[in-house]
């Protein structure tokens, strides 16, 4: 579905999951996630490495409702790393970037804009089921941070994608005008993933 040579992160994903993108169909996510990132690169759906099927998966899924395969949105995710950008570093800050852009948008404002970061952690688990359904989000808060936990099925998330929800976590604070915020993935493995955070 994917070419090795040209998009080897996509083609090392799927190959990772057990049943490809038919794995783990109970793991959803929100569809205007993926489409957002469709709608600010829709010509990585046209590279030559990608499989027209992929294509045509992809757009029905959009098409069809709210809710769509995370591995299918996840295998767009990596796919853009893949054909768009030149490092782990640029895709991290597009991360930031659209997180920015899809929690500013009038459906989602009101549940990200809170009143303090403190308020963001205490409601992390009920803001990551906003947008995902089959993944299990946790957050202890502290002073001024505290850590976030995920658990996922085996290899549905990839270190590149954890990363990436680190950032986009940082894009939340910033929502709730935290200043200094800090977001480091310590951990990364196949079924979970712990971040620790924190700001001034």
């Amino acid at each position: 579905m994917f070419d090795p040579d040209s998009l080897p992160l996509t083609a090392a994903y799927i190959a990772g999951l057990p049943h490809g993108l038919d794995s783990y169909p109970r793991c959803r996510v929100r569809t205007a996630v993926t489409r957002a990132v469709i709608e600010r690169f829709p010509r990585v759906l046209e590279h030559p490495g990608v499989d027209g099927v992929f294509v045509d998966r992809l757009r029905t899924a959009m098409r069809e409702g709210e809710w769509m395969s995370e591995a299918l949105g996840t295998a767009t995710r990596i796919l853009t790393r893949d054909a768009v950008f030149e490092s782990d570093a640029q895709y991290n800050e597009w991360t930031f970037e659209i997180a920015n852009e899809l929690f500013a948008r009038p459906f989602y404002r009101a549940l990200m804009y809170v009143v303090s970061p403190s308020l963001v952690m205490l409601g992390a688990s009920r803001r990551w089921n906003a947008f995902r359904e089959g993944t299990t989000l946790t957050a202890k808060p502290g002073a001024n941070g505290g850590d976030i936990t995920l658990s996922f099925p085996p290899n549905l998330y990839t270190a590149l994608v954890l990363e990436g929800f680190g950032h986009a976590f940082r894009a939340s604070l910033a929502a709730a005008r935290a200043r200094g915020v800090r977001v480091e993935l310590v951990e990364a493995g196949s079924e979970s993933a712990r971040w620790v955070v924190g700001w001034e």
